[in-house]
């Protein structure tokens, strides 16, 4: 077993990997192909193989599909220049820190279109809630980078319905016409024979005992990332220790079962993203109010946005509050993206009604007559600081001069007349957005940059699509747009061998 990494470290979490010896195994399966992991990659790569003929499985570790999600994007290149389409590359790398193959973007760029409007297709067989958006959620980023494209976006909504209800039902549908999926069986190690990948061996427990399948083809590995092994966060993403995690079960196992085989993380500097997009309303996120520590302390220039909040609460666990007052619908508009006082309700807790488009256990937004009162609500811990915090912020509004963290004075904004409002945000590690090296058809490479036969990864598995501290928010559901495409993809390239 390989104890290195590719960039030189050694590590522990590699011992994950099972022995398994040749005459503990209980049976073998044939197929062309075994995809580990029904999610957002792995449900459509399968599906598109088994439409066209390839006898393929699924391999799942839980119970049921794991996926989530709501936007997913893609390019529409009908009537797009080529000049336009390499802007968008360069955009992507450029916000990306310049560390992203092209290639590996290009993937997504190239095959978005073509594989969601095959997913649309199939979640209108389905009964799927989706519906597609079109470019209008992506105006800002054509208008940054003066691009001039179309933007395919299907919306799986509204919360709580996401993704996973929709490839929930997609998937059903391939299974009643014999796309085979095996649940509770978790793969543990890649097959070899030489250089080649030849299959995978997978466990299920029955009766307190193990069993154990080989399932023998060419392997996908869709496992997702690596957020719950506590030590690959702390080798990878230090600065996450103690950040709460948003899923479960995603302890990097197929890093883990790749690098056992020869293939290789991408360099440390792994990009990582840490969300609230549901205490409060989407349109208040990034509007530039009031932001302050549970302490009551202002801690940034509020112009920056929730992708990057995490950075500055490391010791305060990603917690923070937003705050406003009741002029918020002029307030708003001003800074270019109005909030309604029925947007704002049906993110508190407090109001009664039906809530609409919210995981009502997740809303976190409050209103109050005082500045004592809103304190209370939120859990700022320091009533005194706060109320200062709030008085000296109004001073730099009033001077139309932010002294302290040099925000626009056009950004400025009073916070004097009640009721006053607030939102309590909770970022926490929402995905670690970095994985193995991988081509620009999705192979797995090993140390010298070569292929590894017959062994795929995608996803959050796969790394050089991303690359800057922080996951940017700039496209509208890029992540999940790009996962889609690569299972589609995946498939393709398997088709056409």
């Amino acid at each position: 077993m390989n104890e290195k990494l590719g960039h030189g470290s050694a590590t522990d979490f590699l011992k994950y990997v099972e022995e398994v010896k040749t005459d503990s195994v209980n049976q073998v399966k044939e197929y062309d192909v075994i995809v580990v992991g029904a999610g957002t990659v792995g449900i459509p790569c399968a599906i598109k193989l088994h439409e066209e003929g390839k006898k393929v499985c699924i391999v799942q570790k839980e119970n049921t599909p794991s996926c989530c999600g709501n936007f997913s994007a893609g390019i529409r290149l009908n009537n797009t220049k080529k000049s336009e389409l390499a802007k968008v590359t360069h955009a992507l790398i450029e916000e990306n820190d310049y560390k992203p193959k092209a290639e590996v973007i290009n993937i997504w760029r190239d095959y978005s279109e073509e594989a969601l409007e095959w997913i649309l297709q199939k979640s209108k067989e389905a009964g799927v809630q989706v519906e597609d958006l079109g470019t209008n959620p992506h105006k800002a980023f054509l208008e940054a980078n003066d691009l001039d494209i179309e933007f395919i976006t299907p919306f799986f909504g509204p919360k709580p319905y996401d993704i996973k209800a929709g490839l929930t039902a997609i998937l059903k549908k391939a299974e009643e016409k014999g796309l085979e999926v095996f649940y509770n069986t978790p793969a543990v190690r890649l097959i070899t024979d030489h250089d080649k990948v030849v299959g995978v061996t997978c466990k299920t427990l029955k009766e307190g005992r193990k069993k154990w399948t080989n399932f023998m083809g060419q392997v996908v590995l869709t496992t997702g990332d690596y957020q719950n092994d506590d030590q690959m966060v702390k080798h990878y993403l230090p600065q996450m220790e103690g950040f709460e995690r948003k899923k479960k079960n995603r302890t990097g196992d197929g890093h883990k079962m790749i690098m056992d085989v020869g293939g290789c993380m991408e360099a440390i500097g792994h990009t990582k993203m840490v969300h609230d997009m549901d205490s409060g309303p989407f349109s208040v996120m990034n509007l530039p109010y009031l932001r302050v520590k549970l302490s009551g302390e202002r801690f940034a220039n509020e112009e920056v946005h929730m992708e990057y909040m995490n950075n500055y609460l490391l010791k305060e666990k990603g917690e923070y509050c937003e705050i406003f007052d009741s002029r918020f619908e002029e307030t708003s508009e001003k800074l270019g993206q109005k909030v309604s006082t029925e947007e704002l309700e049906n993110f508190m807790p407090e109001v009664e009604g039906n809530k609409k488009g919210v995981k009502e256990d997740l809303i976190a937004t409050y209103r109050a007559d005082s500045l004592e009162e809103l304190a209370e609500k939120l859990g700022i811990q320091n009533v005194e600081t706060f109320k200062e915090t709030v008085h000296t912020y109004n001073k730099w509004v009033e001077h139309e001069a932010d002294d302290a963290f040099g925000v626009s004075k056009e950004k400025l904004t009073p916070i004097k007349k009640p009721p006053f409002y607030g939102v309590h945000r909770h970022v926490k590690l929402t995905m670690a957005c970095s994985g193995v090296n991988v081509d620009g058809k999705s192979r797995v490479l090993d140390k010298e940059d070569k292929p590894i036969e017959s062994l795929y990864a995608a996803g959050n598995l796969a790394g050089n699509f991303y690359g800057a501290h922080d996951y940017p928010l700039s496209i509208v559901g890029l992540n999940l747009g790009r996962n889609l495409t690569n299972g589609y993809q995946i498939a393709l390239e398997i088709l056409n061998k």
